[in-house]
């Protein structure tokens, strides 16, 4: 597999799109380079909110899940 799908498929947070156990973005060694579409699902509420208001929600969600991969890299770079 290309080494660029991992990158823009895959989520340190959500695992490998392609259930590879080897996924290097799963696996913490290149990161991620864009949102995955699980993480798309978690940012967009279920609700209907006027455009500010979602605009909003979105960059609170994109927020989280920023501190958590920048968490996850903190607690396993020294693993690699």
């Amino acid at each position: 597999m290309n080494i660029e799908e991992y990158h823009l498929d895959c989520c340190i947070i959500h695992g490998c799109k392609y259930h590879d156990k080897k996924c290097p973005v799963a696996n913490g060694q290149i990161t991620q380079r864009d949102i995955c579409s699980n993480c798309i699902d978690d940012i967009m509420p279920n609700v209907n909110p006027g455009i500010e208001e979602q605009d909003r929600l979105i960059l609170n969600q994109e927020n989280k899940i920023l501190r958590r991969i920048r968490s996850f890299k903190l607690k396993h770079i020294n693993k690699l």
